[in-house]
């Protein structure tokens, strides 16, 4: 008996290891490209109406044809749980949203961010802020942390 076999059955291991193609492809067979190109940032995001009980705000829609949805997050200034960014909801067709989990005579701030079919999130939009407010006025305020860093 020949004491080299097994170093001949190392070798064909690795050889048949070696001329495998991976993932059960065929020589000459290709692989799609993944794609991680994240969508445009969603731009224009304003309140359309806000009373006591929702917020209701647009922005303007992204035109890629892979876009799957928009995330809504949401932050209250009142309240449990001041200032945390949290997911509110989604979007899968149009380019508004209601939030109709809303206390009175609070402060929210919102953004929102395009994701496509291939989970890739795009940057965050402008942080819109808004009070809900029993009377129905629209209150709307800027942005008051880039200010704080300026100065």
């Amino acid at each position: 008996m020949r004491r080299d076999w097994p170093v001949q059955a190392v070798c064909l291991l690795f050889a048949f290891l070696l001329l495998t193609p991976p993932s059960g492809l065929a020589y000459g067979q290709s692989v799609e490209p993944v794609d991680t190109t994240p969508p445009t940032v969603p731009t224009g995001l304003h309140v359309t109406h806000t009373t006591y009980e929702y917020i209701a705000m647009a922005w303007n829609p992204n035109t890629e044809p892979d876009l799957d949805r928009y995330e809504i997050y949401r932050s209250r200034w009142c309240g449990v749980g001041v200032g945390f960014w949290h997911f509110v909801d989604q979007v899968k067709v149009g380019n508004a949203y209601v939030d109709q989990g809303v206390l009175s005579e609070c402060v929210y701030a919102y953004y929102i961010v395009a994701v496509d079919t291939s989970e890739n999130y795009s940057l965050p939009s402008n942080q819109l802020w808004a009070e809900s407010y029993p009377d129905g006025l629209l209150r709307v305020y800027l942005p008051l942390l880039p200010a704080l860093g300026s100065g």
